[in-house]
């Protein structure tokens, strides 16, 4: 069978199935019922779906489909655009999408318990199609970080699911929370997406936190990595170009590299290219070992490179008994109109 006839008799199997459902509901929808709103046999469904659950889970993943273009129309954008114009057309979007959200919310479950592996996993591309596109459109155009807008989305889905269920309120609903004497907003699609949204983002950028961080040895790095979940912040480690061997780093030697380096405060080593958006956070931890009181110079060279006006710089370090706060008064001399603050020993 030529596969442009495959195709259509499979959008047309689907079209019934949509038709069907907005008239009578998913309950009451059956593979005869189907059979009996297209053109061919209705065995002939069989050849494409083993159940009616099948081409519900069909018409979800088509309706993501369709989401999906909208969405990569809105990521398409070379231009940032503010927070409520986001919203405005994350709204547009799903307002087309009322059966994707009343699907959702109502019997995923039985139409992926019900359905070949084969058919979930074809839905499932679709589905983290959306997710990986709604954020790209955080981090493109509202200068969201790759774990906030993983957070962000992960936030947003789920809630998704009960959009439709919060804005099609039956009377036999109503008349019970009236009884009950509980007062209960009623909203519309739209107008749930804007508000669950403006919480979701806050209504601005969420404040963004770096933790940043030199290890020469390893053990800043295990402490820096246990450290940016404790703040919630996102992990970005400084790599010089020329990575520290156990030799380098003998202090007791005043000819290895790392006692000739810190002899020369001037001195930056080189380091790998600054492969994230700094400017894209608030707040900015730089953690690094102390080497004999101080920040090593490679964490100068970092700083040298990123824009540190209108930030927040807070020092962390790994030691085996020396302070921090020399090390951060040292890098306060160096970057005097930094805002830069003394945080603690890991």
């Amino acid at each position: 069978m030529e596969k442009n006839l495959v195709d259509s008799r499979r959008e047309e199997i689907i079209d019934a199935c949509e038709k069907l459902y907005k008239e009578i509901g998913f309950k009451s929808v059956n593979i005869k019922l189907i059979g009996e709103n297209i053109s061919c046999s209705r065995t002939s469904i069989y050849n494409y779906f083993e159940t009616k659950e099948e081409i519900f889970l069909a018409l979800v993943e088509r309706e993501y489909l369709k989401w999906n273009k909208d969405l990569s129309k809105i990521n398409d954008r070379e231009n940032k655009i503010s927070t409520d114009e986001f919203i405005n057309k994350i709204v547009s979007s799903l307002s087309k999408r009322k059966i994707l959200l009343k699907l959702i919310s109502m019997n995923m479950y039985e139409m992926e318990e019900n359905s070949s592996y084969e058919s979930v996993k074809s839905y499932k591309i679709a589905y983290t199609e959306s997710v990986n596109l709604f954020k790209k459109c955080l981090i493109k155009l509202l200068n969201y970080s790759e774990e906030a807008a993983t957070k962000i989305s992960f936030t947003f889905f789920p809630f998704m699911i009960g959009i439709y269920p919060y804005s099609a309120v039956t009377e036999k609903q109503k008349k019970a929370l009236k009884e009950l004497d509980f007062k209960y907003n009623y909203y519309n699609i739209e107008e749930l997406i804007k508000m669950g949204l403006k919480n979701i983002l806050g209504g601005k950028k969420m404040s963004k936190i770096l933790v940043s961080y030199f290890s020469a040895s390893g053990v800043t790095k295990i402490k820096a990595e246990s450290f940016a979940k404790e703040v919630e912040g996102d992990l970005y480690e400084i790599i010089p170009k020329h990575i520290y061997t156990d030799d380098d780093l003998n202090w007791h030697d005043s000819n290895s590299r790392s006692s000739i380096e810190i002899k020369d405060k001037d001195l930056r080593p080189e380091i790998e290219d600054i492969t994230i958006d700094v400017n894209s956070y608030d707040t900015i931890y730089v953690g690094f070992p102390i080497w004999w009181g101080i920040a090593p110079n490679v964490v100068k060279t970092f700083m040298d490179q990123i824009d540190l006006s209108n930030k927040k710089i807070i020092t962390f370090c790994t030691s085996g008994g020396s302070s921090l706060e020399p090390a951060t008064e040292d890098l306060k001399a160096n970057y005097p109109d930094a805002n830069i603050e003394n945080g603690r020993r890991l």
